[in-house]
C-alpha cells in the first residue's frame, strides 16, 4: 500500500495525496515515455532512471567546476536545506527569567552547604598535612 503525504491547501485542510503516482504522472511527460506510447511498447515507471540522471548530471558538473568543493557544498546546500526547528524552545518566547523566591532559597542552601563542605575539606587537609609533617 502506497505511502500518503499530506498537502495542506490554501484553506489549511489536508488532501491525502499519493506522491508516487503524480510522479509517475508526471513522467508520462518524459520523453522515454512518449516514445513507449508512440510504437505501443509497455509504459513503465521512469522514477528511478530519473533519479540517476540527475546523479550523473550533478557529478558532471562537480567534474568540470572550477572549485569542485565549494560547488558540491552549494549542492549539498540547496538538496538538504536546513529546516526550521522548534527542539530545544528554538525561537519561543521563553517569558521571565528571574528566579523565584523558593529558587533564591534553595540556592542559598545549596552554597551554605558548599561552604560547610570546603570548610571540612580545608580542616581534613590540614590535619593530614601537620600529621605528614
Amino acid at each position: 500500500m502506497a505511502q500518503l503525504a499530506k498537502q495542506p491547501d490554501e484553506e489549511g485542510s489536508s488532501k491525502s495525496l499519493t506522491l508516487s503516482l503524480l510522479l509517475d504522472h508526471a513522467l508520462l511527460l518524459h520523453p522515454e515515455q512518449h516514445t513507449r506510447l508512440n510504437r505501443q511498447a509497455p509504459v513503465c515507471s521512469l522514477q528511478q532512471h530519473c533519479q540517476g540522471e540527475a546523479l550523473v548530471d550533478m557529478f558532471r558538473g562537480l567534474l568540470v567546476a572550477e572549485d569542485p568543493a565549494a560547488q558540491l557544498a552549494q549542492t549539498i546546500k540547496t538538496l538538504f536545506p536546513l529546516a526550521p526547528s522548534t527542539k530545544h524552545m528554538s525561537g519561543r518566547d521563553l517569558g521571565r527569567q528571574e528566579p523565584t523566591p523558593a529558587l533564591r532559597y534553595r540556592a542559598a542552601e545549596v552554597c551554605a552547604c558548599a561552604q560547610r563542605i570546603a570548610m571540612v575539606e580545608y580542616r581534613f587537609s590540614k590535619v593530614y598535612t601537620d600529621q605528614a609533617n
